[in-house]
C-alpha cells in the first residue's frame, strides 16, 4: 500500500509539475471553488473549524425572506499549500447574495464534456462525474450530472438533501451535454438565474478546449417573477495559451448588488495581471460600497493587503507569495470617520513539536544552505502547518480575539502493525513523526592526515536502512608549484562511500552546492555494519563529515498520525479587552483525543474530494472536548463518523458506503456538560432515523465507494438537567421529517412529568395544492396542529386560493373544541403589484360580517409601510391623502444629504395632516419616517406623542427621544478611531 501510494504521490508531483498555477486544475475558478470549502468541511467541533465571519453590507429587498448581504469569512483548509488567495486574502472567501455554480473535475478521466467533437479521436460516450457546487445565501450545496450512455440523456442528482428544483439549459448539439445556464428554485418559489459564466480552459494533450468552467448568479424573482435582485459582472476576456489564439477566455468579477427599489452594493477592483498565472487571484478588492436608491452613501469600506511568504508547493528550493488581508477600514456615511479591523497572521507556527527532535523534521534540515525555509517547511512539518494562518483580529472597539491553530491528527485504525511496519523497513520517512535521523558519526577531516573515514551503521535489520551524509568542505587544498595541469582547472574535493551501490535506485543527493563552500547532503541505503568514506581530490583538502542514519523514536507513541494537506484545527481562542493585554478576559480551549483513551486521537481520516483525480484527505473528529476558561468547566462532544456505519457489499464492482454525506463531518450523538469538579450539570443524547433520497442509479463518491445521499428522517433527544444531587430533569423530543421534500412533519417534547406537546405541520404536497406544487412552494407549512397530551389545543391553516398571484389569502383557525368548525382569523383582502399586503382584515367572518380592517400604505418608493390605519378599508381613504404622502414620503427616499431634513420635515407634516384629516377621525392610525437602510427615524402613534430616532454616521441607533426632546433610551458606541 505504501508503495502505491508512493506511486501516487510522485505521479501527482509530476502533473503539478507540468502546468502552470492557472489550468488544468481540478477547481479551476480559485475564488469561487474556495465555496466548496464550507460545504464539505462545514463550521463544526467536528470538523475543527471555526466560525469566523466579519459582515460588509446589508440591503433589504421588497421580499422578507430575501436579504443581499455580503460578507466575508475564514476557513482554514482554504490555506491549503495548493491554494490560491482569493480576492480578499488567502484563507478568506466573499460570501452572501453572491450566488455561484462552482465545479470541480472528478476522475482521471477529467473533464465531462471533453468529447464535445464527434469528430475527435477517441471519441465516446463517457458517463459524467463531476461536481457542482452551489451557493445561494441560505443555500449551500452539490449536485452532479448523470448520463445514460445507451439513450444518451442526462439527469441531475442531487447530491445534498433539499427540495431545491435545479434546471439547466443546454447548447444544441448531438455530441454531450455542454451547459449554458441554470435555474434553482427554492422551496419558497424564488428563482435563481445562473447566466453568466466563466470560460476556463482545460488541456488534452497538447492541445485544450474552453469550458465554462463557473455559473454566476444575475437575478433574483419572487414566485410572481418580480424582480428582486441582480448583479452586475465586471467580465474580463484574454487569449487562451494553449489552445488557438483566437479562443477567449472569461474572468467573471462581481461588481454591483442592487435591490430593485432599494439601493445597491458596488464592489470596486484592482486587476492585476502579473498575478495571472500565480497563486493569487489576479483581483484584488479595494472597496464595498453600500448606497441607497439614488446614489447616497451609507457605508464604505476599504481593505488593505500585505504578503506572506510560502513554500512553493512545486519546488521547495523556492518561495511563493499569497496576499493577505490586513486591514478593513469603514467609513462613516459622509466619509469623514473611520473604524478600522486589523488582522494579524501566524508568522511562528505552532508551540507543539511533532518529530522527535526538535529542530528536525525530515531531512530538510540537512539541506538549511540551499532550502527555501527548510527549517519551517509549512508543507512538510506539521508544527509549520498553522503558517500564514489568521493570529489575531483587532476589533474597532479596542478589544481583540486571537485564533491558534495546530496540525489535525487522525487514529491508525491498526497502529500496531502501523508501527510494525515503520520499524521494518527505514527506506523512506513513511512517518517523520516516530522516524528521525539519528548521528551517528561526525568528523573533521584532513587529507594530509588520511583520506579513508569509516563508520558503523546500526543492525538490528536485514534491510538496508537510510543513511544521510552531510559532507561540508571548509578548504581545497591547491596544487604544488610546478604541478599545475597544463588545461588550467581548478583542484576539487569530493568522496564515496566505497560499498555503496549508486545505481540502487535509492541513492541520491538531496542537494549541493557547486561553490565555495563546497557543500552537500547525500542519501545512501546500506546494510548494518562499518562503512568507509574516501576523499577525493588530486590535492585533497579539508572539512567536516556528519553521518546520520533512519531510525525509530523511542516509545511510548501517540496513535495520533498526521499528513500533509490535511489542513489545520482550532486549539484554543482567546478574548482580550485590548490588544496589548496578556491576560484574556475569556478563552476556549479545544482538545481532540478519544475520552476513553488520551493517547490516541480521536480522528478519522476521510476523502473528502479530489484534486488532479486523486484524493483530498481530510479530518472528522469523534470526541472533542472545549474546556471554558472563564469557570473551569467544559463540555464534551461526541460524533458519528463514516466509521460508524460499516462499508456493504451490494452487487457492484465497488463497495457500497452508507450515510457517508452526514457522517463525513459529524452527526452529533452526545454532548455533556461538566462543572470545574467535574460534576456533570446537564446532558444531551440524540439518535437517528436515517434514510436515502431516491436516484436513479448509485453514485461513485470521492472516496472511491458507491453511496447515496442521506437524510435524517427522524431526530430523537433526550436532554437532562441535573442538581446537586445528581437528579436529574428530563425533556425528550422528537422530530419527523417528510421522505419526499425532508420538510419537518412533526416534533414532540415530553417532560419530566409526562406531559407531552406536539406539533405537526402540512404542506402544498400533502394538500395536493397544484399551484403551489408547480411553483415549487413546497416547504411553507399550509396547516399547523397543536397538541397537548394528546388533546389538539391549536389548529391552522394558511390559505392560497388565489391561483393568478400566489400570495396567502386567508389564515383560518379551527375551534380546539370542535374541529369542524373554523373561522377565518385574518383576511389578506388586497396586495400591491409587489406582493406587500395593502389591506387586511381580522375576523371577517365573525357575526359583523365585516370584521376589523387595517389599512397600510407603502412609501419610500414602495419599500416601506408609512401609515397603518386600522379599522379603516383602503376604499374609506381618500386618494388625494394617500397621494400626499406616498410623494412626500418619495421625495424623502431620494432626497441628497443637503436636503434630507427639509425632506423629512416636509413628510412629517404631510403625515400629521393625514392624521388629523376628518376623512380618517373614526380610525386609529400610526406613521412612520425612515433613513431608507438606516433605520426608522420616526413614529406618530394614535396618541400623538412622536418617538424620535437618532443616529450616528455610522447609522448606529444613538437615541431615542419624545417630540419634547425628552431622551427616552441613549446607546453609547466606544468604537476606536
Amino acid at each position: 500500500m505504501r508503495k502505491i501510494l508512493l506511486t501516487l504521490s510522485i505521479a501527482l508531483v509530476n502533473v503539478y509539475m507540468a502546468q502552470d498555477f492557472e489550468t488544468g486544475f481540478s477547481k479551476p475558478v480559485a475564488s469561487v471553488s474556495s465555496l466548496s470549502t464550507y460545504t464539505n468541511s462545514p463550521v463544526s467541533y467536528a470538523t475543527g473549524v471555526p466560525d469566523i465571519s466579519f459582515p460588509l453590507a446589508s440591503l433589504p429587498t421588497n421580499s422578507k425572506d430575501i436579504t443581499a448581504g455580503l460578507s466575508i469569512s475564514y476557513h482554514p483548509k482554504n490555506l491549503l499549500s495548493g491554494e490560491k488567495a482569493s480576492e480578499v486574502g488567502l484563507g478568506w472567501s466573499l460570501l452572501g447574495i453572491n450566488g455561484v455554480i462552482s465545479r470541480e473535475i472528478i476522475g482521471v478521466f477529467g473533464l465531462d464534456e471533453k468529447y464535445w467533437d464527434t469528430s475527435l479521436s477517441g471519441y465516446h460516450k463517457n458517463e459524467f462525474d463531476d461536481i457542482y457546487y452551489y451557493n445561494i445565501g441560505g443555500h449551500a450545496g452539490k449536485f452532479r450530472i448523470i448520463r445514460d450512455v445507451t439513450t444518451d440523456t442526462f439527469q441531475i442528482v442531487k447530491l445534498t438533501p433539499s427540495n431545491l428544483k435545479i434546471e439547466y439549459t443546454r447548447t444544441s448539439n448531438t455530441a454531450t451535454l455542454i451547459l449554458n445556464s441554470f435555474t434553482i428554485t427554492d422551496d419558497k418559489g424564488y428563482k435563481y438565474l445562473f447566466n453568466t459564466n466563466s470560460v476556463s480552459e482545460y488541456k488534452l494533450s497538447n492541445n485544450g478546449i474552453a469550458y465554462k468552467s463557473a455559473f454566476f448568479l444575475t437575478k433574483i424573482y419572487d414566485y410572481n417573477m418580480q424582480e428582486l435582485v441582480s448583479m452586475d459582472y465586471q467580465i474580463d476576456t484574454y487569449p487562451s495559451s494553449i489552445i488557438t489564439p483566437s479562443t477567449l477566455l472569461q474572468n467573471c468579477k462581481l461588481k454591483k448588488i442592487s435591490s430593485k427599489d432599494n439601493g445597491s452594493i458596488e464592489l470596486d477592483y484592482t486587476y492585476m495581471a502579473s498575478y495571472k498565472n500565480s497563486m493569487n487571484d489576479p483581483y484584488e478588492m479595494n472597496s464595498v460600497v453600500l448606497k441607497n436608491n439614488i446614489g447616497n452613501i451609507i457605508s464604505k469600506l476599504e481593505f488593505s493587503y500585505g504578503y506572506s511568504t510560502f513554500t512553493n508547493p512545486y519546488d521547495y528550493k523556492e518561495s511563493i507569495s499569497k496576499r493577505t488581508l490586513w486591514k478593513i477600514k469603514k467609513y462613516s456615511s459622509d466619509l469623514a470617520k473611520t473604524e478600522t479591523t486589523e488582522f494579524e497572521y501566524n508568522t511562528s507556527g505552532s508551540p507543539k513539536e511533532y518529530g522527535p527532535v526538535p529542530g528536525q523534521f525530515k531531512d530538510y534540515f540537512l539541506c538549511d544552505y540551499i532550502s527555501h525555509n527548510p527549517g519551517t517547511n509549512e508543507i512538510e512539518n506539521p508544527k509549520y502547518f498553522p503558517w500564514g494562518s489568521l493570529k489575531r483580529v483587532k476589533l474597532p472597539t479596542g478589544g481583540a480575539v486571537e485564533y491558534n491553530f495546530e496540525a489535525n491528527e487522525y487514529a491508525h485504525e491498526n497502529f500496531t502493525q502501523y508501527l510494525d511496519e515503520l520499524s521494518g523497513g527505514m527506506v523512506y520517512f513513511d512517518n517523520p513523526q516516530f522516524q528521525y535521523l539519528k548521528p551517528i558519526y561526525s568528523v573533521n577531516f584532513n587529507t594530509n592526515l588520511t583520506k579513508d573515514y569509516t563508520f558503523s551503521v546500526s543492525g538490528g535489520s536485514m534491510s538496508p536502512k537510510g543513511v544521510y551524509v552531510k559532507f561540508v568542505v571548509n578548504e581545497v587544498y591547491p596544487y604544488p608549484p610546478g604541478m599545475e595541469p597544463s588545461d588550467g582547472s581548478q583542484p576539487s574535493l569530493n568522496y564515496t562511500v566505497l560499498d555503496a551501490d549508486f545505481n540502487d535506485g535509492f541513492t541520491g543527493v538531496l542537494c549541493t552546492t557547486p561553490y565555495a563552500p563546497i557543500m552537500s547532503s547525500t542519501r545512501f541505503m546500506l546494510n548494518s555494519g562499518a562503512h568507509t568514506i574516501r576523499i577525493q581530490g588530486p590535492t585533497g583538502g579539508n572539512g567536516h563529515i556528519e553521518v546520520y542514519e533512519m531510525t525509530m523514536k523511542d516509545a511510548p507513541y501517540k496513535n495520533a498520525i498526521i499528513q500533509k494537506d490535511q489542513g489545520i484545527r482550532i486549539e484554543s481562542i482567546k478574548y482580550f479587552e485590548n490588544p496589548y493585554s496578556q491576560t484574556p478576559v475569556k478563552s476556549e480551549k479545544f482538545t481532540y483525543d478519544k475520552f476513553d483513551d488520551t493517547n490516541s486521537s480521536s480522528g478519522e481520516s476521510i476523502v473528502e474530494g479530489t484534486s488532479m483525480g486523486y484524493p483530498v484527505q481530510s479530518i472528522v473528529y469523534k470526541n472533542v472536548k472545549v474546556f471554558n476558561g472563564d469557570t473551569g468547566g467544559y463540555s464534551k462532544y461526541s460524533y458519528r463518523s463514516p466509521s460508524y456505519y460499516p462499508i456493504q457489499t451490494i452487487p457492484s464492482d465497488y463497495p457500497y458506503w452508507p450515510n457517508i454525506n452526514l457522517t463525513k463531518n459529524g452527526l452529533l450523538e452526545k454532548k455533556e456538560v461538566y462543572d470545574a469538579s467535574n460534576h456533570l450539570l446537564a446532558s444531551e443524547n440524540y439518535d437517528y432515523t436515517i434514510a436515502e433520497m431516491h436516484s436513479p442509479k448509485y453514485f461513485l463518491a470521492e472516496n472511491g465507494y458507491q453511496t447515496r445521499t442521506a437524510w435524517i428522517r427522524e431526530q430523537r433527544a433526550v436532554s437532562k438537567v441535573f442538581d446537586q444531587n445528581a437528579r436529574a430533569v428530563t425533556t425528550s423530543s422528537e422530530t419527523i421529517r417528510s421522505a419526499i421534500d425532508f420538510n419537518l412533519m412533526t416534533e414532540k417534547a415530553t417532560h419530566s412529568d409526562g406531559s407531552t406537546q406536539e406539533t405537526s405541520y402540512t404542506y402544498a404536497r400533502d394538500k395536493n395544492h397544484t399551484v403551489l406544487i408547480n411553483a415549487n412552494i413546497l416547504g411553507i407549512p399550509l396547516e399547523t396542529q397543536v397538541k397537548k397530551n394528546g388533546t389538539i389545543i391549536a389548529k391552522s391553516e394558511i390559505k392560497f386560493d388565489n391561483g393568478t398571484q400566489l400570495y396567502p389569502t386567508s389564515v383560518l383557525v379551527y375551534t380546539p373544541d370542535n374541529l369542524a368548525n373554523s373561522y377565518t382569523g385574518i383576511r389578506y383582502d388586497a396586495y400591491n403589484e409587489k406582493g406587500q399586503v395593502i389591506q387586511y382584515s381580522a375576523t371577517p367572518d365573525s357575526p359583523s360580517g365585516n370584521g376589523t380592517p387595517t389599512t397600510i400604505i407603502w412609501g419610500y418608493n414602495k419599500t416601506m409601510p408609512i401609515a397603518k390605519i386600522d379599522g379603516a378599508k383602503l376604499s374609506d381613504l381618500p386618494q388625494n391623502l394617500i397621494d400626499a404622502i406616498v410623494n412626500a414620503s418619495n421625495d424623502d427616499a431620494n432626497a441628497t444629504p443637503a436636503n434630507a431634513q427639509a425632506k423629512e420635515d416636509a413628510l412629517l407634516a404631510q403625515l400629521e395632516s393625514f392624521k388629523t384629516n376628518s376623512a380618517l377621525s373614526g380610525f386609529s392610525v400610526t406613521a412612520y419616517t425612515y433613513n431608507p437602510l438606516v433605520g426608522v427615524t420616526n413614529v406618530l402613534p394614535p396618541n400623538g406623542i412622536r418617538e424620535i430616532y437618532l443616529y450616528d454616521s455610522f447609522g448606529r441607533l444613538e437615541k431615542v427621544k419624545d417630540v419634547n426632546g425628552k431622551v427616552l433610551k441613549e446607546y453609547q458606541y466606544n468604537y476606536k478611531q
